[in-house]
């Protein structure tokens, strides 16, 4: 499975890193009023955002180039949490990614990652 990219530095991302859970629950809404939910899964789905507000043009070419082989959040891949130092099978969970021009040679951009269920 292809992994995802690391900066030249070896690290995944830059802060600020913001990585969470999300749960998906179905809702029964009863005519007499009450309203019952039910989780869809125990565990919740991870979530990332990760943010690189300076990096170089060589490493958003690897970065727009690897979500585009993956087809945006077509395909998924293996990414090493940063905070949690493990390894799990995600996807992007956007359909674009953009990139804004700081520099001759300095780009800024963010990525949008979810855990695969």
């Amino acid at each position: 499975m292809p992994t995802y990219p690391t900066l030249t530095t070896g690290a995944y991302a830059q802060l600020p890193l913001k990585a969470g859970k999300r749960y998906l629950v179905d809702v029964g809404q009863n005519e007499s009023g009450p309203a019952y939910t039910y989780y869809r899964r125990a565990n919740g789905q991870g979530i990332w955002t990760l943010q690189y507000p300076v990096i170089t043009a060589t490493e958003w070419e690897t970065l727009s180039a690897f979500f585009q082989a993956r087809g945006g959040r077509v395909e998924t891949f293996d990414f090493t949490c940063p905070r949690e130092g493990t390894t799990k099978s995600v996807r992007f969970a956007m359909d674009r990614i953009t990139a804004k021009w700081i520099g001759p040679d300095i780009v800024s951009t963010s990525v949008d990652l979810e855990e695969d269920i």
